[in-house]
Order: C-alpha cells, then structure tokens, then sequence
C-alpha cells in the first residue's frame, strides 16, 4: 500500500477533500493513508475480528470515522459473506481460486448478513471541483464486483479508485472499462510486486459526454417543442378550416336572406304600385262625389225654388177662386201650370233620388275601398317589419362575417409566426446535431490520442 499511495502522489494535482476505504482491515495503513492529509478519512471494515483492531488504531488518529459493516453491490442492504479461518479472507465471494497457493485456508461458514449498499454508501459523500475524493477497495476480489453494481454517478464523485491486493489484475481489468467505469482509464502498471491498481477518472471525456448529453437533452427538449408546435399548429389549421366551412355556411345562409329581401323588395314595390292606382281610383271617387254633390246642391235649390213658385200659385189660386169672372179659364190655365209644375218637380224628385243611391252607392264603395285600403296598409307595415327584421339580422350575419374573417386573419398570422418558430426550432436541431458531432469527433480524437498515449507508457515500461 506504502508504494501504491507513494505511486499516486505523483498524479494527485488537487487537496484531497475524501478518503473512502472498503475493506481497511486491522487499520495497518491508517500512517500511510494520512500522507494524503485528506479532508475525511473514512475505513469501513466488515470482519468482526479485524474491526476491533482497526477501531483501537483509529481513536489514536484525529479526523478519522471508522465504522464495522458488510458493503454489498448494488442497492442490495444485504448478502452472501463467506467467513474463513484466517478473517484476512473473508469475502462477498469464495476464495476457492487461493486453495492451492494457501492449502490451510478453509471456509468456515457462508451464511446472509445485513449490510449496506455501495450505492447508499457513497451517495453520502460529496463532490468538489476544485478538491479530489480518493475510493480504496481491498474486498478479496469483489472489486469488480462492487464497482460495476454501482450507479455510474456516485463513482464518478472520486476522481481515483484504488483496487488494493489484486493479482493478476488484467484477468479481472480490461484496458478499456466499461459500464460505471467507461470515464476511467488505467494507470500505468506499478513496479513488479506491488500488488495495487490505480484507475483515474478522466474528467475531459467526463466533461464532453456530459456535454453531448447535455446537448442532447435540448436536442429532445426542442423535438418535444417543435412537436407540441406541430400539434398547436395542426389545431389552429383544423380551427381554421372549420372556420372556413362555417364562413362558407354564413355567405350562403346570406345570399339567402338577400334573395329574400330582394323577393321582398320586389313585392313592396308592387304593394306601393298597387297603393298608387288605388290613391289615383280614390281620388277620382272623390272628385265625382264632390262634382255629384254639387249638382244634387243644385237641383236640391231648384226644387226648393219650385216649392216656393208652387206655394205662391196656390196662394195665388185660393185668391183668383175668390174673384169673379174668368174663373174657370183662370183655374185650368192654373191646373194646367200647376200640372207642368208638379211633373217638373216629380222629374227632379226622381233625379234627386237617383242621386242620392248613386251618392249611396259611392260611400259603400267608398267605405269598401278604405277597408281594403287599411287591409294594405297593415299588410304594408307588416312587410316593412318584416324587411326590417331581415335587414337586422342580415346586419348581424354581416357583423358575425367580419368576426369570422378577422379572427381567419388572426389565425393566419399566427400560423405564419408559428411556422416561422417550426424552421427556427430546425435549425437550432441541425446546429445542435452539427455541435454534436463535432464534440463526438473530438472526443474520438482525444480517445485516440489517449491510446496513443497508453501504448507508448507500456512501451517505455517495457523498456525498463
């Protein structure tokens, strides 16, 4: 462990702020690990027998938290323990691969015990950018075993992992980790002997996937936009052709009613012709009653000076009755006057009778014709109510129209702006999925260069 921490303090550029041991045993490293003068020193050990050492050990230090528990991978709280006669050895896995290099080494019981989890545990640890945390596991060969159980985020919170006590470290490690491991790279190999191995996390290939993630998510965020643009857009268009359909359903409902009106129009035009001719019979009417009353005035002072004439020619008769001489001639020539005079006054008793049926006759027709007249006139009114009302609601179909079109206009403009967003929210995708390549492409770059890199180290290693 001296030469492994040794090893490391050569790369370590940072003040470390956490120290995580799994697996620390009696606590035999506890002087060499303080070399790293770390912020919190935690060692969690397992074996009863080797905690009670490590406990003792640890209350001579300050700054150090130890604590006795089984770590299990994953999420897992609890787990197989294989326990033998050297505690040393006691693993999550069998050690049978030790048996013929350690024939005394004998398994004493396997049995379920509770622990915590990889997971739990170093979710309790934070992360700083401008300090280092350094994991040390010595787990008897479960390493792996924790490392890839563990959530890929947690382990990236240390920027080095010691993997203490490994032996034929390339079995168990390829060169290029993947899984929770895929942002850390081997260390070059220690001297022959040290049984360590140092993996370093590399925070450029970190940096670049976090940004390509990063990228893609607003890549994802801006598809998720553009498709609920889409679905906006496929809504207003859907809104618009409704609109146009109701628009087409309002003009014809309006050539409709202007036909109407126009049928309307036409029939108050005749009424008001017809209005005319029956003014004009009126008039006429009247005229001829007027012109018949004037002669029945007439012939009604004719009659009346007859009846004067009558009265005096019987006065006159009564006297010449009286008077002698003559009498007789007197009285005939009288008679025969009186008889002239009577039927002239007969004649124009029948005349004023006939006048006054024909007058009568004129008032029926009169009144006959003021009758009709009233019927057209409340047919008039109720025709031009009528007219009025259509002319409302055309005013109103009219109003609603211009509603229509404004809000067709409205919708319009918005589908414009909204296409408008679509190709800008497209270019943002193509610029976005450029940038990305281009971050891909370097981080190749910086993959191969690292390689490169890697070859030549165990080139010179094999040199020396």
């Amino acid at each position: 462990m001296k030469e492994c921490i040794n090893y490391l303090l050569q790369y370590i550029q940072k003040p470390l702020n956490s120290l995580l041991y799994i697996g620390a045993g009696t606590g035999s490293s506890i002087p060499v690990l303080k070399k790293f003068k770390a912020e919190n020193l935690t060692l969690v050990e397992g074996s009863t027998q080797l905690y009670a050492a490590l406990e003792q050990k640890a209350k001579k230090h300050s700054g150090i938290i130890s604590f006795k528990n089984w770590v299990f991978p994953g999420s897992n709280q609890k787990g197989d323990v294989f326990t033998y006669n050297n505690p040393r050895y006691n693993s999550l896995l069998s050690q049978e691969r030790l048996a013929s290099s350690h024939p005394n080494l004998k398994l004493i019981s396997k049995e379920i015990v509770a622990g915590i989890s990889i997971n739990s545990l170093l979710s309790k640890f934070s992360s700083e950018n401008d300090q280092a945390n350094i994991l040390i596991l010595s787990v008897n060969g479960g390493e792996r075993f924790l490392l890839e159980s563990a959530d890929k985020n947690l382990i990236e919170k240390f920027e080095y992992v010691i993997l203490d006590g490994l032996t034929h470290f390339a079995e168990r490690f390829p060169e290029t980790l993947t899984g929770a491991l895929e942002n850390f790279t081997v260390l070059p190999n220690l001297s022959t002997g040290i049984e360590c191995c140092i993996i370093q996390r590399v925070d450029c290939l970190i940096q670049a996937k976090n940004l390509a993630e990063k990228q893609l998510q607003e890549t994802e965020e801006i598809k998720r936009s553009c498709e609920k643009i889409e679905a906006i857009l496929k809504t207003v268009l859907d809104e618009r052709d409704n609109l146009q359909i109701k628009l087409t359903e309002l003009l014809t409902i309006k050539k409709q009613i202007e036909g109407e009106l126009q049928v309307k129009s036409e029939k108050t035009n005749e009424l008001n012709a017809f209005n005319q001719k029956k003014q004009e019979i009126i008039s006429k009417l009247e005229q001829e009653i007027k012109s018949n009353s004037s002669n029945f005035k007439e012939l009604k002072s004719e009659y009346e000076i007859l009846e004067v004439q009558y009265k005096q020619l019987n006065v006159e008769l009564i006297e010449v009755s009286k008077a002698k001489g003559n009498q007789e001639k007197i009285i005939s020539e009288f008679e025969h006057e009186i008889s002239l005079k009577t039927s002239i006054c007969n004649e124009l008793t029948e005349k004023l009778e006939s006048v006054e049926i024909k007058n009568n006759q004129l008032n029926n027709k009169l009144t006959e014709m003021s009758g009709t007249l009233v019927t057209r006139e409340s047919r008039i009114s109720e025709l031009e109510e009528e007219v009025s009302l259509k002319t409302s609601n055309c005013n109103e179909f009219t109003e609603k129209l211009e509603s229509v079109e404004i809000k067709n206009n409205q919708l319009n403009n918005k589908l414009t702006e909204m296409s408008g967003t679509l190709v800008t929210c497209e270019n943002r995708i193509s610029e976005l999925e450029e940038e990305v390549s281009l971050k891909t492409s370097n981080c190749n770059e910086f993959t191969e260069k690292l390689e490169s890199v890697e070859i030549k180290n165990n080139q010179l290693n094999n040199k020396l």
